[in-house]
């Protein structure tokens, strides 16, 4: 997984909360498509940009994650 940091999401304040942590992050696109890659002669890159959370890159709840009711 590759970070750009060009690959901010429209706006660059954009917040959340980030799956793995539980703390508010804000919202970053990473990369994670294959990169690089030839079929039959053609050369491609394959570009797959993700929101992610900036301080564990991973996938970011939108929602508080200590507000959600048990039932």
């Amino acid at each position: 997984m590759k970070l750009d940091p060009d690959d901010r999401y429209e706006p660059d304040d954009e917040h959340g909360w980030c799956s793995c942590c539980r703390m508010p992050c804000i919202i970053i696109g990473v990369d994670e498509g294959i990169g690089g890659y030839e079929f039959w002669g053609f050369r491609g890159r394959d570009v797959d940009i993700r929101p992610a959370s900036d301080c564990c890159k991973e996938p970011v709840l939108e929602y508080d994650p200590e507000e959600e009711s048990v039932n």
